[in-house]
């Protein structure tokens, strides 16, 4: 072999041996941690199976839980959303701090016109006159026709307190109305004395009688803290309401109503999911204690099968630990949450939620600080039935 020749065979079997060590290196690699599923940029969830995307100041529809987006529309002028509400036909309200606008056909956005306690314009103050976190699990259909009932859910300095309403719209966001002012309003049996709050948590709709069921609170919950019964009546465009009990058994956050049965959030320490048959609500003696937890539970969701999802607040604790689920509606069990890179706080939680769909699926935003309240959006949002399905329950709230 000449000089030439052997200095090629050596070079060859140099880069065959760097060949097999990369290759090795590659193959026994260990494997990079996955991007956890799930996460993603969805910021709205029907009951119905429609589900909303936003990219930039784009948000995507689509009408088959995902699976296709048909409809797309430019929210440039709305900025940051502080509510967003698809009814069921897919038309849309969404809005920011001061604005509400309504599409109907996903095409044209239009500013809504919205009406103030007094019959008059309404004059918002500068932040939280519309948001909200908490979702109704109900279509609130009375006499036939959708409505949406909600309360505005205020943290800033400058306005809780302030301007807290309970806000309906009858024509899907065309035209808002308040229904109800903390401060102002005097329910029928509250002694001729307006009832003050710091915020609105929920209000949720019991379609067995159609009534409301509006949950303030916080701060000295003797004062802030109130069940108010709603009656809407829809010829003379109404309203009917009810204190029904007030101080801490009433900071609460959300109420799903099952039949003769109501379930709803104890939004207190040492709180967790309560119980009560319908005719005893508001009578603290007749209520069962069905989950204790450490911190406030925040929301409470009920399967058709009778499961029971809960969450609460992190406080000392880490978002990983706080979810609640009990297959039987009895017997829970602590559930490890996923979370992503840079949400992994202590008083990170889930917050955000919307009803369960009719796949079974949970729509659930991460809340990584306070601050992040008065931006809503809670990105990045979560699917909590497939956190549900990682830890073991496939099953979880799949319809019958």
């Amino acid at each position: 072999m000449s000089m030439v020749n052997k200095k090629l065979a050596i070079i060859l079997g140099i880069c065959i041996i760097i060949v097999l060590i990369i290759a090795f290196g590659i193959t026994n690699k260990t494997p990079s941690k996955s991007k956890i599923k799930g996460f993603g940029n969805v910021v709205a969830s029907s009951i119905d199976g429609m589900i909303v995307t936003k990219k930039g100041n784009t948000l995507n529809l689509s009408l088959d839980n995902g699976k296709t987006f048909t409809k797309s529309l430019d929210i440039k002028e709305v900025g940051l959303i502080k509510q967003i509400f698809l009814f069921e036909d897919g038309e849309l309200l969404i809005g920011n701090h001061t604005k509400l606008y309504y599409s109907y056909d996903w095409v044209r956005l239009t500013e809504s016109s919205v009406v103030g306690i007094d019959g008059e314009p309404f004059v918002p103050t500068p932040y939280e006159n519309f948001s909200t976190y908490m979702r109704d699990v109900n279509r609130q259909i009375v006499d036939g026709k959708e409505m949406l009932v909600w309360g505005n859910y205020s943290i800033q300095n400058e306005t809780q307190y302030e301007n807290i309403n309970v806000w309906y719209t009858t024509d899907k966001g065309k035209t808002v109305k308040s229904g109800f002012k903390y401060g102002d309003s005097v329910p029928f049996n509250n002694d001729d004395l307006p009832l003050e709050c710091r915020h609105v948590h929920d209000v949720n709709f019991n379609p067995n009688d159609n009534t409301f069921w509006v949950q303030s609170g916080d701060e000295d919950t003797k004062e802030n803290s109130h069940w108010l019964k709603g009656i809407y009546d829809r010829e003379n465009d109404t309203w009917d309401w009810e204190r029904v009990i007030s101080g801490d058994y009433a900071k609460t956050a959300s109420m799903v109503f099952r039949g003769d049965e109501v379930y709803w959030a104890w939004d207190v320490e040492g709180g967790g999911v309560m119980k009560s048959k319908y005719e005893d609500l508001g009578d603290p003696s007749k209520s069962t204690h069905l989950l204790v937890t450490e911190n406030e539970a925040t929301v409470v969701l009920v399967g058709e099968r009778g499961d029971i999802l809960a969450t609460v607040w992190s406080g000392p604790s880490n978002i990983a630990t706080n979810l609640y689920y009990a297959p039987d509606g009895v017997n829970f069990v602590k559930i490890k949450g996923e979370i992503p890179p840079g949400y992994d706080k202590k008083e990170a939680f889930y917050l955000g939620f919307w009803g369960v769909n009719n796949e079974g699926k949970i729509l659930s935003g991460i809340l990584s600080n306070q601050d992040d309240l008065k931006n809503w959006q809670f990105t990045p949002s979560i699917w909590l039935d497939e956190v549900l399905k990682d830890n073991g329950y496939p099953n979880a709230f799949k319809p019958l």
